[in-house]
């Protein structure tokens, strides 16, 4: 899966791709992840996700399907965060968005806009009332 001699491919995984990882539900899916997983972790490729895929998963999990409960989702995403092989983008906003959407009754969304301006040490302005009384406690702590 070389470009060149001199240079690594870049790899983006799609949202199904994680939630496979996650659900172990397809196996001959399950095993190609794994293989991806094993020449990432060789120096093969590099793997990447963009930030939209974990509230994807949000969505997913959440849903009528699985109905996995919020402290479970966040406990999943927080593990995935960590896997070494996988540069997941905005992973400083994505880990305290989860921190935040976890102690507080706010969307992943805004969870991810509120971490994002705490980390990049920005204000807030929203016209969602809840939204900005969950950054005044958080920014507060």
């Amino acid at each position: 899966m070389l470009l060149n001699n001199n240079m690594l491919e870049k790899v983006l995984l799609d949202t199904n791709v994680l939630l496979r990882l996650i659900l172990k539900d397809n196996n001959q899916q399950l095993k190609e992840i794994i293989k991806i997983l094993e020449q990432a972790e060789s120096g093969k490729i590099n793997l990447y996700c963009k930030s939209i895929s974990i509230f994807e998963i949000v969505f997913v999990l959440s849903g009528k399907m699985y109905q996995t409960a919020k402290s479970e989702i966040v406990e999943i995403l927080k593990t995935m965060l960590n896997i070494s092989v996988i540069n997941f983008e905005e992973s400083k906003e994505l880990s305290l968005a989860l921190d935040i959407f976890l102690d507080y009754s706010i969307s992943a969304v805004d969870s991810f806009l509120i971490a994002n301006c705490i980390l990049n040490k920005q204000d807030f302005f929203s016209f969602d009332t809840k939204a900005n009384k969950i950054y005044k406690q958080v920014t507060k702590k």
